[in-house]
């Protein structure tokens, strides 16, 4: 008897759960360890440098801040001209999720990325000393590449890891969500009944 009551309950806890859940899968995501570490680097596996440089820093270089991270990109190169980092993966329009790691320069100056994937933007502004952070966005775009481009130009940008893209799906429909805790209700009544 007490395996049904658990059962009912069971039910309607995971009704309640997961009336906010997305449906979401992840088709993009790299953290640059596959790639060889470099300055002026335009040859990633995953991303394509246009309209300037990008350094690949970290673990095995003179330039690593976060032995944890192993490797990352310093969004304005070694040629005092930031570069665009762009996604060789074009999404298609649609809902989703981006999520990526940015920390400052860790040398002395303030630095400001533009996240763009099709119409949306982000801007975004880190202090030298500021640590590793997620940012997460979600919206909506009319779709192309993902890219990140660091404005100024004396070769000292904000730290980019950790980049992923995961489709952002609906969340559970409210009646699918009512029908599950309906069904773990009237379970528990039931159950109830028959103890009388």
């Amino acid at each position: 008897m007490k395996k049904i009551v658990l059962a009912g309950l069971a039910s309607g806890v995971i009704a309640l759960s997961s009336a906010g859940i997305l449906n979401a899968t992840t088709i993009f995501s790299d953290n640059f360890e596959a790639d060889n570490t470099g300055l002026n680097k335009n040859n990633f596996i995953n991303w394509s440098v246009t309209n300037g440089t990008v350094d690949l820093i970290g673990i095995g270089t003179d330039w690593n801040w976060f032995p944890a991270k192993g490797k990352y990109v310093d969004l304005d190169g070694s040629t005092f001209f930031a570069g665009t980092l762009a996604s060789n993966t074009s999404f298609n329009p649609g809902k989703y999720t981006v999520t990526f790691d940015l920390a400052g320069s860790q040398r002395g100056d303030t630095n400001t990325v533009t996240v763009t994937l099709g119409n949306w933007t982000e801007v975004i502004t880190l202090g030298s000393s500021a640590p590793f952070a997620t940012f997460t966005q979600t919206f909506t775009t009319t779709g192309g590449a993902l890219s990140f481009h660091n404005w100024g130009g004396d070769n000292i940008g904000l730290l980019l890891d950790n980049v992923s893209v995961s489709t952002a799906g609906n969340p559970v429909p409210e009646s699918a969500t009512m029908l599950l805790f309906g069904t773990g209700i009237a379970g528990l009544a039931a159950v109830c009944r028959r103890k009388k």
